[in-house]
């Protein structure tokens, strides 16, 4: 599957703490493959993730067109708190990348364009259009960058067109950092044009009403009194509103908002043939040469049904929503996740949502805090401007209560948890933060991999 930019140049984005309030669901039986949905398993994740404050979200089980599973946990707004729901909604910003290919795929199905087609029958005065193909587009080989954009901004079609044709020199999207797809864009302009409707419309008429999704739609700025959810991230005082929560592109990129029922509702309309032939579902699995585009397989792992399918909706530096959804077809059961806080690993969570929902082994994770408080004097002395000159990398390192905060434009922004003198630890990424003994430089370590950071 396709990643973004922002999923491809940096971490997952930290996430905060706060009192936590749990808002039960629908609570069903599922058979799946004979066996019985371990409703008190996957009640028993939900749980643990919200009384240890790790994440913030909503899950949503569906067999045959009928949920079966639902429960939010969390809030969808902190002051005053308003507990989420499973009819609260989140924003899966980059869902429109998979619908646009749907709605694209429609059209070559009506006869209407092919792959070949160049983008100068639809846009003639746009640069190398004539070179530039639907396939180009949709497989992002047209040469178009990601274009990063002052955030709010609203463009009329015809300065959006300018903007993205602009010749710019490679870049990295960065945390914070609001970027617009160039290619789905112009495939948002030939949906448009073929069509006679906008873009909105089309998705609306073709998409979103005959799949039954009707919590999904476009809304620029969040609103918990319309059971929209804010986003969160963690902090040393605890969750607290994250700063990237307007993150709305020139014409409402990022502003989708759907819930994991409409989710789930969609991969069954995907995979039923309501929106598009079988042919061009597998060309969407499959991508270009092979690799996998938008929606991915579980390919020959045994640990999953045969075939599972699955894609992202939204797993983004960009801001603390994410989103993802699994179906599979032979068992007609799709599982789906959205989340609007997160101190933990989005990977491992989603990992043991699914393993729940189609009965693998899996152990619940257990949460510890440490109980080390670190000295005042120690922290002042942590503080300062880190790099490291291997890669070019840099932290800011401030003080945040009893603790640290690592910011950087490129890598994030982290608030970390002391676990002894000099050591801290990061958990939604797995990371181990150790200072040196006169506080000169720190060694950053996750995974295998191992950065040594000297103050500047």
């Amino acid at each position: 599957m396709r990643k973004s930019p922002s999923s491809q140049a940096f971490y997952l984005t930290v996430t905060s703490r706060w009192l936590l309030l749990l808002a039960g669901g629908t609570l069903l039986p599922l058979r799946a493959q004979g066996q019985s949905l371990n409703t008190a398993k996957l009640d028993s994740l939900l749980t643990s993730l919200a009384t240890n404050q790790k994440m913030m979200g909503s899950v949503a089980v569906m067999r045959a067109g009928q949920v079966v599973y639902s429960r939010a946990f969390g809030f969808a707004q902190l002051r005053p708190p308003l507990a989420a729901t499973p009819a609260t909604r989140y924003r899966v910003n980059y869902l429109h990348q998979l619908l646009t290919t749907i709605l694209t795929f429609q059209l070559v199905e009506e006869g209407k364009l092919t792959l070949n087609t160049p983008l100068a029958r639809f846009l003639p005065k746009f640069p190398r259009a004539a070179d530039i193909t639907i396939e180009h587009l949709l497989t992002e080989r047209s040469g178009l960058r990601a274009r990063a954009y002052p955030p709010g901004k609203p463009m009329t079609s015809a300065q959006l067109l300018d903007f993205i044709a602009e010749p710019v020199a490679p870049a990295e999207i960065f945390p914070g950092v609001p970027y617009v797809h160039a290619n789905y864009v112009l495939l948002e302009h030939v949906i448009a044009q073929l069509t006679k409707q906008t873009y909105a419309q089309a998705l609306q008429t073709r998409i979103l009403d005959r799949a039954g999704m009707h919590d999904t739609y476009f809304s620029r700025v969040p609103s918990p009194q319309q059971q929209e959810a804010l986003a969160f991230e963690k902090r040393a005082s605890g969750w607290q509103p994250s700063p990237n929560l307007n993150f709305a592109g020139p014409t409402g990129t990022g502003t989708l908002v759907s819930t994991p029922a409409d989710l789930n509702r969609l991969s069954e309309a995907l995979y039923e043939g309501r929106l598009v032939s079988a042919a061009h579902r597998q060309e969407m699995e499959q991508g270009h040469d092979g690799n996998p585009h938008l929606i991915g397989s579980s390919g020959q792992n045994s640990r999953w049904p045969q075939p599972l399918y699955s894609y992202q909706a939204d797993l983004s530096s960009a801001n603390d929503y994410s989103a993802m959804a699994s179906y599979s077809p032979t068992e007609k059961l799709s599982v789906a996740f959205c989340s609007n806080a997160r101190a933990y690993s989005i990977n491992q969570v989603w990992e043991g949502i699914r393993s729940i929902c189609f009965a693998k082994p899996y152990r619940l994770p257990v949460f510890t805090t440490s109980s080390y408080v670190p000295e005042s004097a120690d922290l002042d002395r942590c503080v300062g401007e880190y790099a490291s000159s291997m890669i070019g990398l840099f932290f800011s390192v401030k003080r945040e209560g009893n603790t640290l905060r690592l910011e950087s434009p490129r890598e994030g922004n982290m608030t970390l948890e002391p676990v002894s003198k000099g050591v801290f630890r990061y958990e939604e990424r797995g990371a181990r933060i150790e200072f040196a003994p006169d506080f000169s430089a720190f060694l950053y370590q996750q995974n295998r991999m191992n950065l040594a950071y000297f103050k500047r």
